[in-house]
């Protein structure tokens, strides 16, 4: 029997990726876990063949989860699910020992073949990730910080485009052809890297920054 571990501090997205991984003979999903440090204590005591993990986990950041997990575990493999699809993302999961990368509107696809690669000891990466020819050395640059300059993913500019034109989350969702959670995780993800609290907030800071285009802008 394969075992895995969930690490998603969003319950519906475990339970997406549960739903998909329990169709496939002698899989089980033998823990869950809603935060970073947890992630780490059930593998550490688990020991699974397979730990899916988001990036953006409360407690300890999903790239830390997966470095620590593998040596707590050597036998576990690391699959990544995000809704970052940054290059700069993709290449330091792969730097960590990561060897899937699904972006998370891409999970009903890429999940299965990214997690079967996994435990084959191969590479899996979502067709829609920037291609990835080399690993980066020792002195790649960390991970952006909350608030950072870093620029704004492909899928965060469309959300910011579709919010500032007046559109619900499930409106943009059916835009985006994403679901309605991962428009939600797109807007939170927002909200926390420009630093800003509303809705409002936000569209009045990415006009101010040249983020989106400002109709009252001559």
């Amino acid at each position: 029997m394969i075992k895995i571990i969930l690490a998603d501090d969003h319950k519906v997205i475990r339970q997406q990726l549960k739903r998909l991984l329990v169709k496939v003979k002698d899989w089980e999903v033998s823990a869950e876990a809603e935060d970073g440090r947890q992630a780490v204590r059930l593998v550490k005591n688990e020991q699974p063949d397979v730990l899916i993990t988001d990036l953006a986990l409360p407690g300890l950041h999903g790239l830390e989860v997966a470095s620590q997990a593998q040596r707590d575990s050597e036998r576990t493999r690391v699959v990544v699910v995000s809704i970052h699809d940054d290059e700069q993302y993709v290449r330091q999961a792969l730097e960590n020992g990561v060897l899937g990368y699904v972006r998370k509107d891409e999970i009903a696809r890429h999940l299965l073949p990214a997690v079967r690669s996994a435990l084959a000891g191969r590479r899996y990466l979502s067709p829609a990730l920037p291609k990835v020819h080399r690993l980066p050395g020792s002195t790649g640059q960390p991970v952006a910080a909350q608030g950072s300059g870093q620029p704004l993913s492909s899928p965060e500019k469309t959300y910011l485009r579709l919010l500032t034109a007046g559109l619900s989350d499930t409106e943009i969702a059916r835009q985006m052809e994403v679901s309605t959670v991962a428009a939600s995780l797109l807007r939170t993800r927002l909200l926390q890297r420009l630093e800003v609290k509303t809705a409002a907030e936000l569209i009045a800071l990415a006009r101010e920054k040249g983020l989106v285009d400002d109709p009252n802008r001559e």
